[in-house]
């Protein structure tokens, strides 16, 4: 098989998820994408825009970055049905237990100041938190606001972190 190209997205993504791991003290799937949900809602409101360009889905448990899941189920499970580059697998591990180690440092080139600023404050913010208090916090206004496995869209998100609507019409005037 050959090796997949990662696209700019993924690499993105992949140093965002190493860069939480390397400050939560202790990361599991599920906790690492919550603090990355909040951090990127922090990044839309803050910065008029999300981290990653990553679509979020309205799973059981709450919103959950697609491309990132899909990595970290990769790297997980070699017969996992998506497929990425095989050097991820050199970067970062998750265990048969969903906990997540860094196996190279997180290449901070990739990550935005801005990215940084939001991710540590959802770190310092979230990192103590249980999964089931992170399931509580993540079933908001915005969570409720659309079905199961529909996207989780920024105008969704907008609507309810921007109450002046100012967001959502900044948001209208630059992507439609």
């Amino acid at each position: 098989m050959s090796e997949v190209i990662q696209n700019s997205e993924e690499i993105t993504c992949v140093q965002i998820l190493k860069y939480i791991v390397s400050k939560h003290p202790n990361p599991n799937i599920y906790n690492v994408l919550k603090i990355l949900y909040f951090a990127d809602r922090e990044h839309l409101l803050n910065y008029n825009g999300l981290m990653i360009f990553d679509k979020y889905i309205k799973k059981e448990r709450g919103p959950v970055p697609n491309l990132c899941y899909d990595i970290l189920k990769f790297v997980q499970d070699t017969n996992y049905e998506k497929k990425f580059a095989e050097s991820i697998k050199k970067e970062i591990e998750v265990r048969s237990d969903d906990t997540i180690k860094n196996i190279t440092e997180p290449n901070l080139y990739y990550l935005a100041k801005t990215s940084i600023k939001c991710l540590d404050k959802a770190i310092e913010e979230y990192k103590d938190y249980k999964d089931d208090q992170l399931e509580i916090k993540s079933h908001d206004k915005i969570y409720e606001s659309v079905n199961f496995n529909e996207e989780i869209t920024v105008f969704d998100m907008a609507k309810f972190l921007d109450e002046s609507g100012e967001l959502t019409e900044y948001l209208q005037e630059t992507f439609i």
